[in-house]
């Protein structure tokens, strides 16, 4: 892509449209507006580097309008956008490639961090590249499901120490737990020991590399695997699945009486307790290399959307 990157929006909301222009005026985009009523309505052509597109057109099949643009431009990277719970959309969603999902509303910071990601795939990888210059990044390493803990306490010593003390610790612990785990025993092959509860050590030479940093309001985590395993798809079936089973926030009011490790056996839901309780979260996958996960929080207020975005990137 040019370093002047160009944006097709399709946003029946002129609020919105306004939105886009806003935070995309400073560069180095340049943003066209097409507005549309059905799909064959002359809609050509993408011709553009990236198309945001509202989920929410009055007489028009997105996804069907997705399928015609996939025919001519299968590389196209789409973003959609909605004000709906994209639950709704799963089954729909399932069945394309290259597209993400973010929820109105949206901050600036939010879209402008993702939307050069998508740009510049050299940047996706690293938990710096998601916070402001002049950003502080340390990095730990786990082989061992033993020193989750030790690791998680950590980090809550370093976001204390860095001016950030959160009033909803548990759901930060509760996603970087799962999080570990998941890197530990899924991607490395341990899904029976995960089951039953068993410690496990990586072989000599593996490691999971966490990193914590923050810059003046935002306090993030990345967990790496270095297998790769996870790809979209998994992530979008895990998410149908739980749909399915009508898996709804269950166990936040819990927490009195049921413990961490408790709550990992009975459930399992890493992917859907991450992107429900984190300010931004990324999938980022190079398949079968490495996967990371990256979460941000936001030193001034908890997540109390009622929706989630869905945001993975593959390099």
């Amino acid at each position: 892509m040019s370093n002047n990157t160009t944006i097709l929006c399709i946003e029946p909301d002129e609020i919105y449209c306004s939105v886009f222009s806003k935070i995309l005026s400073a560069g180095p985009y340049e943003l066209h507006f097409q507005q549309i009523n059905d799909q064959s309505d002359g809609f050509q052509e993408v011709e553009e580097d990236i198309l945001f597109c509202s989920l929410e057109i009055h007489g028009c099949d997105v996804f069907a309008l997705y399928k015609k643009i996939r025919e001519k431009q299968p590389q196209l990277p789409i973003i959609f956008f909605t004000n709906e719970n994209i639950n709704h959309y799963l089954e729909d969603f399932s069945q394309t490639e290259g597209t993400n999902v973010m929820v109105k509303p949206f901050t600036r910071e939010e879209l402008l961090f993702f939307l050069d990601k998508l740009v510049h795939k050299n940047r996706a990888f690293g938990l710096k590249n998601y916070l402001k210059q002049g950003s502080t990044v340390k990095t730990f390493f786990l082989q061992e499901t033993v020193e989750i803990r030790e690791t998680i306490t950590n980090m809550f010593i370093l976001a204390k120490k860095w001016g950030f003390e959160f009033d909803y610790d548990f759901k930060i612990d509760l996603i970087v737990h799962e999080l570990l785990i998941n890197a530990l025993y899924h991607a490395y092959g341990y899904e029976e020991e995960k089951k039953q509860g068993i410690l496990i050590s990586l072989p000599d030479g593996e490691v999971v590399e966490v990193e914590v940093g923050h810059d003046e309001n935002r306090f993030g985590v990345s967990i790496t695997d270095f297998k790769g395993n996870l790809s979209r798809a998994r992530i979008l079936e895990a998410l149908r699945a739980l749909e399915k089973q009508h898996c709804a926030d269950l166990f936040f009011d819990q927490r009195s009486d049921v413990s961490i490790m408790d709550i990992f056996r009975q459930h399992g839901r890493g992917i859907d307790i991450v992107r429900r309780n984190s300010g931004e979260y990324y999938f980022i996958i190079e398949k079968e290399k490495r996967t990371q996960a990256i979460i941000i929080f936001d030193k001034n207020f908890e997540k109390d959307d009622e929706y989630t975005s869905i945001r993975i990137i593959e390099v």
